[in-house]
């Protein structure tokens, strides 16, 4: 089998996955959908999630595996040289998404060091809002940090489809479902954590509005990583 090919469907499940749960899923969607309605926002978002996200998703895995060809052949293989314009912008929007994933990705390893050297102190608030002023202000660490984290993620991507990406998600993607359970048993045992279960799992329809059904139809997008030549990509 060429390198340039997934080993199993398990790969290209768990590369898709990896590509869906990041910032949008952790990071903004509990905070989105508590401050526009709880359940009644879960609800759109589910609803263009497995309408218009479904369709888009299986329909950019096809234009790949139809044309086995990246972003850029594969509109103009299958739809005409005219539109490989489309490649092009999905280029573009993956360079200025990985743009700011890789500055939070820097912070995540910056965060890192904090926690070996026990300078996270959890109970206060304060001390950690200062201590991510302090980092972020600094004019040396953040970019260090970006740039070995941008190092890491070239060495994974040169290693290819079976011998880089592959092999970092079979232990990446189950590191990470266990970090998530951890978060959801931390986060339950807070006080609290049961009025916030009720704000996000609730409907109020009354805090819905048009700004709402954009939030959940921009989320869905931005969650499932459509309209980027990823699944394309992934699909070829």
């Amino acid at each position: 089998m060429s390198q340039v090919q997934w080993s199993s469907r398990l790969g290209h499940v768990l590369a898709a996955a990896g590509t869906a749960i990041g910032l949008g899923a952790i990071w903004k969607f509990p905070y989105v959908t508590a401050t526009n309605g709880g359940g009644a926002f879960l609800l759109l978002f589910l609803l263009f999630s497995f309408t218009l996200g479904v369709a888009v998703l299986v329909g950019e895995t096809l234009l790949g595996s139809q044309s086995q060809r990246g972003v850029l052949g594969a509109f103009k293989k299958l739809v005409g040289p005219n539109w490989r314009w489309m490649g092009y912008m999905g280029i573009l929007c993956g360079f200025c998404i990985y743009s700011f994933y890789s500055v939070v990705g820097g912070w995540t390893l910056g965060y890192v060091g904090f926690a070996a050297m026990g300078r996270l102190n959890l109970s206060e608030g304060d001390a950690l809002t200062a201590l991510f002023t302090g980092y972020v202000s600094n004019p040396w660490w953040p970019a260090l940090t970006h740039l070995l984290f941008a190092g890491l993620t070239w060495w994974f991507v040169q290693g290819g489809i079976q011998k880089g990406v592959e092999r970092a998600l079979r232990w990446m993607m189950p590191a990470l479902f266990v970090m998530m359970l951890l978060l959801v048993g931390v986060g339950l045992s807070l006080p609290g954590a049961m009025a916030g279960v009720r704000q996000l799992l609730l409907p109020d329809f009354s805090q819905l509005s048009g700004q709402s059904v954009l939030d959940a139809l921009g989320l869905a997008f931005f969650s499932l990583s459509i309209g980027l030549g990823v699944h394309t990509t992934y699909g070829a």
